[in-house]
């Protein structure tokens, strides 16, 4: 069962709704130690003053805001206390909004809200039906950790997703961003219009993986057998010219060959194969190859492996075919 993160109540008018937050994201982001190359053990950091080089103790820290002139104002735990939020464990719903109005670079961290008990699960089941019903999302603030959040509620399977937001002096304004003034010609439009058209697809999450993160765990592995690691080679940047409608069309072309034909049978579409041996294609195509066929672990295996892995799969289906 999901430990709750934060336990309240979204109040709108009259109507209290009790829940709980849990996490819905779970970044997975591969963490290393900085270690002595000559030893291997573990380097720690120290808090040094910067005038005396001596060590600092932890109650001797205190905070301070630099003003931009050297100096600072230092604040005591008491100071930040009367700046702090009250700590209400409600979130008041201040608008309803359309969630396509909300530019999605304010979004930020993701939680789920659930009922926090039986009793609780007759108004958020309204909530939650109301929202769905109007296409409507809720906007509201949050205490959490000490810190007030703006936050958007929104109906998601049947639950509410629940996202902190920035601030609107927190994001950027894009103008100071030089674009230039050039226009594109009618064709050039044309051209990309169709390539995009040629690329569209359902949103599918489960079709993009962390392929950085796969590469450096499969660099871990080869490691941990005392494999040579080899980088691959980088693709030299010609740095030349290209006239665009030819570029967009020929990658309109490469797409419509790349398209899966229609395979027989459950009647899925199957991954064309690329006339070449599996020996003779690189990693990158074996484990593209791998994922389109839905091969377990692919991620880990190394080239040798994917293409025994492919290998074995191609068999039974040659063998069904004969």
């Amino acid at each position: 069962m999901a430990r709750a993160l934060w336990t309240g109540v979204i109040s709108f008018g009259l109507v209290n709704v009790p829940v709980k937050l849990y996490t819905a994201v779970r970044e997975k982001t591969v963490r290393f130690r900085q270690l002595d190359r000559e030893t291997g053990s573990r380097i720690r950091y120290r808090r040094v003053s910067e005038e005396t080089g001596e060590e600092v103790a932890n109650e001797q820290i205190v905070r301070g805001y630099e003003l931009g002139d050297g100096r600072h104002v230092t604040l005591e735990p008491e100071d930040l206390e009367a700046a702090a939020p009250d700590g209400s464990r409600t979130i008041n719903v201040e608008d309803f909004v359309r969630l396509a109005d909300v530019d999605p670079r304010y979004f930020n961290a993701t939680y789920y809200a659930g009922p926090s008990d039986a009793a609780a699960e007759r108004p958020y089941a309204l909530l939650v039906r109301a929202m769905e019903d109007t296409g409507q999302a809720a906007i509201g603030r949050l205490v959490m950790n000490t810190k007030e959040h703006l936050v958007i509620a929104r109906p998601v399977d049947d639950r509410l997703t629940l996202h902190t937001m920035h601030f609107h002096d927190e994001v950027v304004d894009p103008s100071n961003i030089d674009v230039g003034s050039a226009q594109p010609e009618q064709r050039e439009l044309d051209a990309a219009r169709q390539l995009i058209e040629a690329w569209s697809t359902t949103w599918d999450p489960t079709q993009y993986e962390d392929r950085y993160r796969n590469r450096v765990l499969e660099v871990i592995d080869q490691k941990v057998r005392g494999e040579e690691v080899v980088a691959a080679p980088e693709t030299p940047d010609t740095g030349e010219v290209v006239d665009l409608v030819a570029a967009l069309k020929e990658s309109v072309a490469r797409r419509g060959r790349a398209e899966p034909s229609d395979g027989a049978g459950d009647g899925e579409a199957q991954p064309q194969p690329s006339g070449q041996p599996l020996e003779g294609q690189s990693r990158e195509e074996l484990y593209e190859l791998a994922k389109q066929r839905g091969i377990p672990g692919r991620s880990r295996m190394t080239k040798e492996q994917l293409v025994e892995a492919l290998s074995q799969q191609q068999e039974p289906a040659q063998a069904r075919s004969a």
